[in-house]
């Protein structure tokens, strides 16, 4: 399956995030990818928000990985942007944390992928067309 969104401004962007968050969190792990200002940790805080997260952290950048609690469910929102190597990768116990969580949102998970052979994933590819517009690329 592959479906193709745009959005033209935040406020598109918002209401689509939300709509992702509703009807498409179909799948336990969901990777984010593209370019560095693309958008990734936006879409992701506008999807948290849609939940109804309290106290969203902002992008977990320096902390590898951001918990939150909503209605007895664990959401894990990582941003592996900064990890350089395999014994860094096993150094933040990211399959125990997983494991034990109900939704997980990924962002750079390319050193991740050939961990979560186990999971259920699907993906969501960002192009930031212009300053304000993104293409939103689900599969899965």
């Amino acid at each position: 399956m592959e479906k193709v969104f745009k959005s033209f401004s935040v406020k598109e962007t918002k209401k689509l995030a939300k709509t992702f968050a509703k009807n498409y969190l179909n799948k336990k792990i969901t990777l984010f990818n593209g370019e560095m200002g693309s958008g990734k940790t936006t879409f992701i805080l506008y999807m948290l928000e849609a939940l109804k997260v309290k106290n969203i952290a902002g992008s977990p950048t320096f902390n590898i990985v951001n918990e939150y609690k909503v209605n007895n469910k664990t959401i894990l929102h990582y941003d592996l942007y900064r990890i350089e190597n395999e014994n860094e990768f096993r150094n933040i116990d990211f399959k125990e944390q997983i494991e034990n969580a109900d939704l997980v949102f990924i962002e750079w998970p390319n050193i991740a992928e050939k961990y979560l052979s186990d999971y259920e994933s699907q993906i969501v590819d960002i192009k930031k067309l212009d300053e304000n517009s993104r293409e939103y690329i689900l599969r899965g």
